[in-house]
């Protein structure tokens, strides 16, 4: 970032996190468990309203298939950059 926001993050350096296992090995389902979902910060974040509708598309796109098909070239990768970021400070 550039507007400074970072400016209180003591110098290190920034690693690429990559998503390993990309294949579908049933972690994609387990995000309809709520106990899951506690751990997932960004889906604790949003209200239930917001996150409900892309669960039930979730659940029937794993039900049909359709996400296995429409993802099909993703899920033969061993591993993908998906752009998390993790920052590790000097100490």
């Amino acid at each position: 970032m550039t507007d400074g926001s970072w400016s209180a993050v003591p110098p290190g350096r920034t690693d690429t996190a990559v998503r390993a296992s990309v294949g579908n090995d049933g972690r994609t389902s387990t995000k309809l468990d709520p106990r899951v979902r506690a751990g997932i910060s960004l889906l604790t974040q949003a209200d239930e309203d917001t996150v409900a509708p892309g669960l039930a598309r979730l659940a029937n796109d794993l039900e049909s298939g359709s996400r296995h098909t429409r993802h099909a070239e993703v899920l033969t990768l061993d591993t993908i950059d998906v752009g998390y970021r993790l920052i590790v400070a000097d100490s």
